[in-house]
């Protein structure tokens, strides 16, 4: 845990239950807000907020401390419960759970714990079915003719679609007001629409609309495209504000939360207390916007209690302080006192660093940064848009691959999505190797020699390959040298000795690889040690909930 010099004393001062909108609680720039946010996580267990009293024949009412892990490209939920006061100074990571089963996650037999941070609206224009997909006006019209329609527009099942089971209800019409929330999927049901939609159908898949909250230069790209389809879903009245897209998405990861924790013991009068992890390259501005749509989000979704339109309990912590607590806490990487270890936080957009000295305390424990956070937007999706720029570079001209009214666009996110889900993780494991070449698998496309295709399959040669992870991994890697020679660098010198790498993008081989290289071949940094750790939160061995694990380290 973060050094506990002094415990706040104005802590009760700081909760939004008397304010007009939602407190939040972040210590990003301020030299002891790594002190003071590991205090504010212990104090959302350890506060003393009385607890409503049972009659000894009353039912103990179960309480909540949720975790959201909002992610670029994936999101999860951690939660733990408890009905006494007593027992949340006891509670261990043993006892935190995570959120899963989520909607439409084909393989039933392995308990996924995150969920794809992607929406998908249909177009208003069309219809959807009882099978999720499109069918246009005129489609409709024609299905209507042979069957009998209600009063209220609703088509009725005819004869002819008894065996199908087919049923047409309206689409939302005109704009969404500011409590109302258009149809739409979202997580895994999106890469479902982007299989089975029809060419025609116009509407399409909103991804890594967390970008929208980052204001430098290296998001202008992304957040260039993210406005396009803004400016359809508010023409569509869909959406009235960019972070809209946020606020329906949250709604959707609480109402499913909600869902599970009703399962648990989950009541009207349970309180729930909620922490949320954000950036460190995040400007105030940004958290504020958060802020919002979470408030919304809690409000449609009737997950958890609002006090005069804000949040009960929110505590705002930055990411690599989340993730030095958890480092310290399971302490795998066999930290040393007195040493400077640096936590490189490596996710889906951002990669976050912070560096501190390890406390001759036992337990151990990290002092304040020994610099000032550091971070940038490299992480893992750079490879995707390096992959998308390729595709347009290669396929650009097979227009023979997009027939029947579909565009290039919609064809290359399909292949885009499947390369996420699969090549690129084969990529990754393979970089270090040197691989000659790899196939991705393109339908339709018909072979040329010249141009490296074979039938059904695109050939990436090596230097292609290499280029797609390129930029992301020079990045990160200049996050990690700018840590360690501003440590260096300080009036009293800190010698960093361990780098740390977490996160859903530190699993990675070729980053490890890569980040290994750059502290081999410079002399100066001889003696760091690069030490990938997971956090194993039993029962739940699964790495890719380490992020949400860390949320709730306490």
């Amino acid at each position: 845990m973060l050094t506990n010099r002094t415990r706040p004393q104005d802590i009760s001062k700081q909760m939004p239950s008397q304010t007009s909108e939602p407190t939040i609680i972040c210590f990003q720039n301020n030299p002891d807000h790594g002190i003071r946010t590991q205090q504010v996580i212990m104090d959302v267990l350890m506060s003393n907020t009385p607890l409503d009293k049972c009659d000894d024949d009353q039912q103990p009412v179960s309480n909540y401390v949720v975790a959201v892990d909002f992610g670029t490209t994936f999101s999860s939920v951690a939660f733990v419960s408890y009905t006494h006061e007593y027992q949340r100074k006891y509670i261990g990571l043993n006892q935190i759970e995570l959120i899963s089963e989520y909607p439409d996650w084909v393989d039933t037999n392995a308990q996924i714990r995150d969920v794809p941070t992607e929406l998908w609206y249909p177009n208003p224009g069309h219809q959807t079915d009882g099978t999720n997909s499109f069918v246009t006006e005129e489609e409709m019209a024609d299905q209507m003719s042979d069957s009998d329609s209600s009063d209220d527009g609703i088509a009725m099942q005819s004869d002819t679609d008894s065996e199908a089971g087919t049923y047409q209800r309206e689409a939302p019409k005109g704009p969404t007001s500011s409590h109302a929330t258009p149809e739409l999927f979202w997580g895994y049901s999106v890469a479902q629409q982007l299989d089975i939609a029809e060419a025609f159908d116009s509407s399409k898949r909103v991804a890594r609309f967390k970008l929208l909250l980052h204001d430098g230069p290296e998001s202008e790209k992304a957040r260039a495209l993210l406005e396009e389809t803004c400016v359809m879903l508010r023409k569509n009245g869909l959406i009235k504000d960019n972070t809209d897209l946020i606020a329906h998405y949250l709604e959707q990861l609480f109402k499913h939360t909600h869902s599970r924790l009703v399962e648990d013991g989950y009541t009207e009068q349970s309180k729930v207390e909620f922490v949320l992890c954000i950036p460190a390259i995040w400007k105030a501005r940004a958290s504020r916007k958060m802020q919002v749509a979470m408030t919304q989000a809690i409000q449609r979704s009737k997950f958890g209690k609002l006090q005069n339109e804000s949040i009960d309990n929110l505590f705002i912590v930055s990411e690599p302080e989340a993730a030095a607590t958890a480092a310290v806490q399971s302490n795998k990487a066999n930290f040393r006192a007195g040493e400077t270890v640096l936590i490189l936080d490596a996710g889906g957009a951002t990669v976050d660093a912070a560096t501190y000295t390890v406390d001759g305390t036992v337990p151990l424990r990290f002092r304040t940064e020994v610099v000032e956070l550091g971070g940038a937007l490299c992480g893992s999706t750079c490879i995707n848009e390096k992959f998308e720029e390729l595709l347009v570079k290669k396929l650009g001209d097979e227009h023979y691959l997009w027939q029947d009214g579909e565009d290039m666009s919609r064809f290359i996110d399909r292949l885009v999505v499947a390369f996420e889900r699969v090549d690129k993780k084969k990529l990754d494991e393979m970089f270090p190797d040197n691989i000659a070449r790899y196939h991705i698998r393109v339908p339709g496309l018909r072979a040329n020699k010249k141009k490296n295709f074979l039938v059904n399959r695109l050939c990436l040669r090596r230097s292609e390959i290499k280029e797609l992870f390129r930029d992301s991994l020079e990045k990160v890697a200049q996050v990690m040298e700018n840590q360690i020679i501003a440590a260096r660098r300080k009036e009293v010198p800190c010698f960093v000795t361990k780098v740390v790498l977490m996160g859903g993008y530190g699993r990675s081989r070729s980053l490890a690889a890569h980040l290994e290289s750059v502290l081999a071949k410079d002399p100066a940094y001889e003696g760091i040690e690069l030490k990938r750790t997971q956090l194993m939160s039993a029962p739940h061995h699964h790495p890719e909930n380490m992020i949400a694990d860390k949320l709730m380290a306490f």
